[in-house]
């Protein structure tokens, strides 16, 4: 369902006559809004020129003079532009994906429902103007907006889909005009919220209905059911896209795409995963590895210091070359001790190795299929690792979940994570068999690195000791797998010596176990 839509079949297309009057109301509310935005003193031109943005394209190139114009202003206030920048490109990578994903139902609306939805990309352009101007998106609402955008993925699916008169694409029609019609009364109960005084907005925020958080919930059901409604066109629609023997191969591999979505979904909810975001994931990755870079104590002169000089040295070393470029599945440890002197800091000076070798894969073109966990100070266990471990490789090669067979071995593994009456030794062993699963959809001619720093923080410190059977689940995945999997993970020898468990690890293939000890030295 294209642009294009207003010619040819779609043109004699129509809503049915409940969800074009849904759609009409939707569409009276946003034109009183705006009448009554542009008749207010409460807003700046440049956020009443957000009217003006008819198109994704457009809001790019309104975003961007806008912010344009506050950068000078905040430059001839001598406010800082480099914070200016970094808050613009945040606020960015925030709102144009999820425009993109968005795009879709609004078109559907406007070749569906002409002449209505025009507005819609206006209506939401000035909630961001609004929110932006506030220097950045605000941190509840760039939650609400990733929270939507998490369940939008493949929405131009939805345009081959729905092409028919059937029941079941009335019925996903249904949801897409419900969606839409939510999620406009959202950007414009949202815009107000930001807009009202410091007080004001206290006490919506205390209101026990009609909140924002409602709204946005409401919006994030319809988005299910319309994936519901998709799977369930799915088949329907694969039949007669084969049948047709038109060389439709590309918009097969669409719908495969939002098939290989589902199953993916529903790994990650076994996962107990529901509110995983890469985005938050790699940014929480980012601050921890800036947090060792910053560290006046353990980057202090007099102390040996992992960068630089000693880092290039350790790259050559026997020990990492041997991992890197091994022809088989290998785990490196790397396990050191703070100097002494600072024993009590929180970071470890072997860390800026897990860092390096995460931002040499970000660098790489291609880039090599990858995990990575950074562990927080107040620890984590087995399953809250491995589930963000293994998902993340998941993603990558989401179109391994086609195979029938290991899905549904993976499935029955996953179905036994989370039984009642499972004592925290079953809960290791189930989280081990799905680990050997998932490894298992890989082949000979792949490879995969896992890089995880601190493992020596893998426990709960009141109840639960993951360390060492973390380190022996690594160990079976990389003895199991029949790609090259390369798995590195840094300890704090001073918080676990690893080396003292060495014969309780359980390694069956020594060759493929390196442990690398370097403790810090001062100068």
């Amino acid at each position: 369902m294209s642009s294009k839509g207003q010619s040819g079949e779609n043109s004699t297309r129509r809503f049915s006559d409940k969800d074009l009057k849904a759609v009409e109301t939707s569409e009276n509310a946003q034109v009183h809004f705006k009448d009554w935005v542009v008749a207010s003193k409460g807003f700046s031109e440049n956020e009443k020129a957000a009217w003006k943005v008819d198109s994704v394209a457009a809001f790019k190139d309104y975003w961007e003079e806008a912010n344009s114009a506050k950068e000078k202003f905040d430059r001839s206030h001598e406010k800082g532009c480099g914070l200016w920048a970094k808050r613009y490109q945040s606020s960015a990578d925030t709102i144009q994906p999820f425009l993109d994903d968005f795009s879709p139902i609004i078109q559907i609306v406007r070749d569906f429902g002409a002449p209505y939805g025009a507005i819609a990309v206006g209506t939401m352009s000035l909630l961001f103007a609004v929110a932006g101007n506030k220097n950045r998106i605000e941190k509840s609402l760039a939650k609400t907006i990733s929270s939507i955008h998490d369940r939008l993925p493949g929405l131009k699916l939805y345009q081959n889909i729905y092409n028919d008169n059937a029941e079941l694409d009335i019925a996903l029609q249904s949801r897409i005009v419900s969606a839409y019609r939510d999620f406009m009364l959202f950007c414009i109960a949202a815009t107000k919220y930001y807009k009202s005084g410091g007080s004001r907005r206290w006490l919506r925020a205390l209101s026990p209905s009609g909140s924002l958080s409602d709204k946005a919930d409401e919006v994030q059901d319809h988005i299910v059911q319309i994936r519901y409604r998709c799977e369930e066109l799915l088949n329907k629609n694969v039949d007669i896209i084969k049948r047709s023997n038109m060389g439709l191969k590309a918009q097969i591999n669409e719908l495969q795409k939002g098939h290989d979505y589902n199953r993916l979904n529903e790994v990650q909810r076994f996962l107990n995963l529901d509110e995983f975001s890469e985005e938050a994931h790699r940014k929480e990755w980012d601050i921890h590895a800036q947090a060792v870079d910053a560290d006046d104590d353990l980057n202090a002169e007099i102390l040996q210091q992992m960068r630089g000089p000693e880092l290039a040295s350790f790259r050559a070393s026997e020990d990492h070359q041997s991992w890197r470029y091994s022809k088989r599945s290998c785990l490196l440890i790397l396990s050191g001790s703070n100097d002494v002197s600072i024993l009590g800091v929180h970071h470890c000076w072997l860390s800026p190795i897990a860092a390096a070798v995460v931002e040499d894969f970000d660098q790489q073109k291609p880039r090599p299929l990858y995990a990575y966990y950074a562990l927080p100070q107040n620890g984590k266990l087995l399953h809250d690792v491995v589930s963000v471990i293994l998902l993340q490789l998941l993603r990558q090669k989401s179109g391994a979940l086609r195979d029938e067979k290991r899905h549904a071995e993976l499935s029955s593994e996953l179905g036994q994570l989370n039984q009642r009456g499972m004592n925290e030794g079953d809960r290791v062993l189930a989280m081990e068999r799905v680990a050997l699963r998932v490894i298992d959809f890989f082949d000979e001619s792949e490879t995969l690195y896992i890089v995880v720093d601190r493992a020596d923080r893998c426990r709960d410190f009141r109840t639960a000791d993951h360390r060492k059977v973390l380190i022996q689940v690594f160990i079976k995945m990389v003895e199991a797998a029949r790609c090259k999997l390369r798995v590195l993970t840094v300890i704090n020898g001073h918080n676990w010596r690893v080396e003292n468990h060495q014969d309780e690890l359980g390694a069956k293939m020594k060759d493929r176990f390196i442990l690398h000890t370097k403790d810090q030295e001062a100068y």
